[in-house]
């Protein structure tokens, strides 16, 4: 749209400076009227050029509020029922421990696999030390950003490659201490093209 403005301004401009060598022969009536139609091109073309302006300065300002919200912390999704894999937890086990393995469980749930998978568990092992304290855990960010994908584009990504793109992403945003949530809140962007 600014090349189309730079044009119309140019074309304006153009249209101005044949006018006004016009107004020196004898047909000053046409030169005037030549001159006048020059006026309203480049009056065209600042239109233009200020109208490309504000849609651009819109566009930024509604990439930044939905770039806002989508960074804001979602309500963690409802956990699921921790996964059995009949064995008892033995006495004074430790709690963060039990949480990770409830995670891994869910998420392996949610992937359809076994409560065990290696796969998703070497993946819960890399994200959570990468996920600092926060409302949401590791696993509820992903399953939330998995959803929010889904969501906006109708692809349903696995949990593992969601995984694996958070812990990149998250990898990357290490040294800016941002959250899980934030990091996945870009990402959805990023992956949604939204």
């Amino acid at each position: 749209m600014y090349g189309l403005a730079a044009l119309t301004v140019l074309l304006g401009l153009g249209i101005i400076l044949r006018g006004a060598q016009g107004l020196r022969g004898p047909r000053r009536a046409d030169a005037a009227a030549t001159l006048i139609g020059g006026v309203l091109a480049l009056a065209l073309g600042t239109g233009i050029g200020f109208l490309a302006r504000s849609t651009v300065a819109s566009d930024q300002q509604r990439a930044r509020n939905e770039a806002a919200a989508l960074a804001a912390t979602p309500a963690p999704e409802p956990q699921l029922a921790p996964v059995s894999s009949g064995e008892v937890d033995p006495p004074g086990s430790d709690s963060a421990a039990l949480t990770a393995r409830y995670e891994v469980q869910n998420l392996a749930a949610v992937a359809g696999r076994e409560a065990t998978d290696p796969e998703i568990t070497g993946l819960y092992a890399r994200l959570a030390p990468l996920c600092p304290a926060e409302a949401a855990s590791p696993a509820d960010v992903v399953v939330n950003l998995q959803e929010r994908v889904r969501q906006r584009t109708g692809r349903v990504f696995p949990v593992t490659d969601v995984m694996q793109g958070l812990i990149s992403a998250q990898e990357g945003a290490a040294a800016s201490a941002m959250k899980c949530s934030e990091t996945a809140g870009l990402l959805a962007t990023v992956m949604t093209g939204q």
